[in-house]
């Protein structure tokens, strides 16, 4: 059996990719009831409208 610290960086590649597919799924959530494109524009801020930075889209980094 492999040691745990070998699936380690698996592990947090996963974690990144549901990360990212959360997000986008949330995206998608949010914008397809409100007859919304899920690509344009780009993603902003729901109370002023201000578009976000691209750093600011990045799951949990951006929070």
């Amino acid at each position: 059996m492999a040691p745990a610290t070998d699936s380690a960086p698996l592990a947090v590649c996963f974690a990144l990719l549901g990360a990212c597919v959360g997000s986008f799924l949330n995206l998608v959530a949010w914008r397809l009831p409100r007859r919304q494109s899920v690509i344009l524009p780009g993603s902003h801020c729901i109370r002023c409208g201000q578009g976000l930075a691209w750093f600011d889209n990045i799951p949990l980094l951006g929070w």
